[in-house]
């Protein structure tokens, strides 16, 4: 069975959206930082951290938030 996302939602809201993508295969939790957010991940043993810029998550819809999140993540080792 597949599913289909609808990107219609840019900034915080769709950052939101990613995470709750994110959140089908793992726990996951976001915050605010000065100049970025900080994207949380808790895999089996081990937790990563990832960031993403305010102003890419302003420009960006939800796919591309989790698409992002997604490679930044297998660069620092957790396999989606």
């Amino acid at each position: 069975m597949s599913h289909t996302a609808v990107a219609a939602h840019k900034g915080e809201k769709a950052l939101k959206e990613a995470v709750k993508l994110l959140g089908k295969h793992y726990q996951v939790a976001y915050r605010e930082l000065e100049t970025f957010y900080e994207i949380i991940v808790e895999s089996q043993a081990r937790t990563y951290a990832v960031g993403i810029d305010i102003k890419d998550v302003q420009k960006a819809n939800e796919l591309e938030i989790y698409s992002s999140c997604c490679s930044k993540l297998e660069r620092v080792g957790c396999l989606l």
